[in-house]
């Protein structure tokens, strides 16, 4: 194989797309995370990064085209100081590819508005904001629902944001959209799924950083924090980083509000009186959200 076709060892990879990695965050989070850093020994040896695959989200002021005007691996901290968060939304990965991955989680970087090709997840999470925004509408979320709710958001019932406006918003109001893995790449060697092999890498890799975020929002003084964990990954991960013990350790306890959902991929029941149940027995995760923020004595998020 020539020397350029090789294989590149993923942890080695890693390393050198890492270099220097606290440049790219906002100078009011060095000091948060001036005491951790990836854990690059969680890497298996034995992954490659195949040729032509790369790690992604890119660097800040990449410049590449390929990407989405913007991304980068700390895009979700971009103007939104420790003390300013109020939300965090917990996904897991970055889409699995380069064009969708913004550094925002759950965020598609390759959509322009709501008539292109939308995400599973992200559709699912439109159509609980819809019927957030508009209870009435009755919308549940499975796909045969998703062409009547985008047919709504084109016409203006209810009004949505496009998709980066959206994640902009949130991100002024105080939401931090964090993944557990903050990069991915992808590959597939001996027949085995990439993400089987790719995606426990690199939430492993990124584990100690954003379990240091975590425990620097839940220690701050008198502030309340509400986390939104979307999916059993999220919710397994947050268990193990043992967050809610220090926020009680820190007397912060009763100043934090956490939120379990199934990822937003699963799918609602179908039909008419499966949507009905849906909606008396599970609220829009957004409505939960401001519900558990009154509770801790929070603003509500205006989502």
């Amino acid at each position: 194989m020539p020397k350029d076709l090789e294989m590149t060892n993923l942890h080695d990879a890693l390393g050198a797309f890492l270099a220097d990695w606290r440049a790219d965050l906002p100078q009011p989070w060095h000091t948060a995370l001036a005491e951790v850093s990836p854990d690059l020994d969680a890497v298996a040896p034995h992954l490659a990064l195949q040729p032509g695959e790369r790690i992604y989200p890119l660097r800040r002021g990449h410049g590449d085209p390929g990407a989405p005007a913007g991304s980068h691996v700390f895009r979700a901290f971009d103007g939104l100081a420790p003390d300013a968060v109020r939300v965090v939304l917990l996904g897991q990965d970055p889409y699995p590819a380069l064009a969708r991955a913004t550094g925002r989680s759950f965020e598609q970087g390759d959509l322009d508005a709501w008539d292109g090709h939308v995400t599973k997840s992200l559709r699912r999470m439109v159509q609980t904001l819809a019927q957030h925004r508009q209870p009435s509408a009755g919308y549940v979320p499975n796909d045969s629902a998703w062409s009547g709710v985008r047919s709504g958001i084109l016409a203006g019932q209810p009004a949505i944001e496009p998709p980066g406006a959206l994640f902009d918003n949130w991100q002024a109001a105080g939401v931090l959209c964090l993944n557990l893995g903050l990069t991915l790449s992808r590959f597939d060697r001996d027949g085995t799924p990439a993400n089987e092999r790719v995606q426990p890498a690199h939430m492993a890799l990124w584990k100690p950083v954003v379990r240091e975020v975590l425990l620097h929002l839940v220690r701050r003084t008198g502030r309340e924090l509400l986390v939104i964990l979307w999916g059993g990954k999220a919710q397994a991960a947050f268990d193990q980083m043992g967050v809610e013990a220090a926020a009680s350790a820190a007397g912060q306890g009763g100043r934090l509000a956490v939120v379990r959902r199934a990822h937003p991929a699963a799918d609602g029941p179908t039909g008419n009186a499966g949507a009905a149940l849906f909606l008396q027995l599970q609220d829009d995760p957004y409505t939960q959200a401001n519900r558990k923020l009154a509770a801790i004595g929070a603003a509500q998020v205006h989502w």
